[in-house]
């Protein structure tokens, strides 16, 4: 589920009800970040990811659930890889696998009317978005 709010990416254990952040960083004292990085999991930043949806790569023999977000204010598409990585020995998300990145838009944590946000088509990294809010995957 997309935390707007808490600029985080978390998951909801349909078993146990337990809930992880997969994705989003928060201070020494517990609290959100709000940011714009790519990378691990518990080091990748968000600025109120609002648009959430899945889809599977099935690209090798094996098929990996993909996130993918729409990073609101950084006014980019990400996507998160390993989220369904589950750890032996805590039984839950291995969050040491989880990483994320970048797909689309030129976005950053700018304010609006930058150069990094508006109306572009072109390529997925050279596109610019403006506060995405939905996503859809079509497979």
């Amino acid at each position: 589920m997309a935390d707007t709010g808490n600029h985080a990416i978390r998951r909801i254990d349909p078993i146990t009800a337990e809930v992880t952040t997969v994705a989003g960083r928060q201070d020494a004292q517990g609290r959100p970040l709000a940011g714009n990085a790519d990378g691990p999991g518990q080091v990748a930043s968000f600025s109120s990811p609002t648009g959430i949806t899945l889809w599977h790569d099935c690209a090798s023999s094996v098929c990996n659930v993909v996130v993918v977000v729409a990073d609101t204010y950084n006014h980019v598409i990400r996507e998160i890889r390993g989220a369904d990585t589950v750890s032996a020995t805590a039984g839950g998300v291995d969050l040491a696998a989880v990483v994320v990145r970048t797909v689309a838009g030129g976005g950053s944590h700018l304010p609006p009317n930058s150069e990094k946000q508006g109306l572009r088509d072109g390529s997925a990294l050279e596109a610019r978005f403006d506060t995405p809010h939905g996503v859809v995957a079509d497979s």
